[in-house]
């Protein structure tokens, strides 16, 4: 169990990486998740994104997208790829 809430944990950090958008000098990325809304994996990410704009005193701002909204992850590595993977 805690193997694959590492396992998670580590590939939801890579996807916040991959999401960053390309230019710091927006000062704000998406996050996407494919875990349901409000389930702990989401709240993690929300609470991520209040420590993030609270922290930078709201010079980062990140928007969370529940559920898959992005996509899901193999949708959203291929748009990557293609370069077509854009916030909304």
């Amino acid at each position: 169990m805690v193997r694959k809430t590492g396992i998670f944990f580590a590939l939801w950090a890579v996807l916040i990486v991959l999401v960053v958008t390309p230019s710091w000098a927006q000062k704000s990325f998406s996050l996407n998740h494919t875990m349901g809304v409000n389930t702990y994996p989401d709240q993690a990410a929300k609470w991520f994104a209040t420590q993030m704009e609270q922290r930078t005193k709201g010079a980062i701002k990140v928007k969370v997208f529940s559920a898959g909204e992005l996509g899901q992850e193999v949708e959203q590595y291929d748009a990557l790829n293609l370069g077509t993977l854009e916030p909304p």
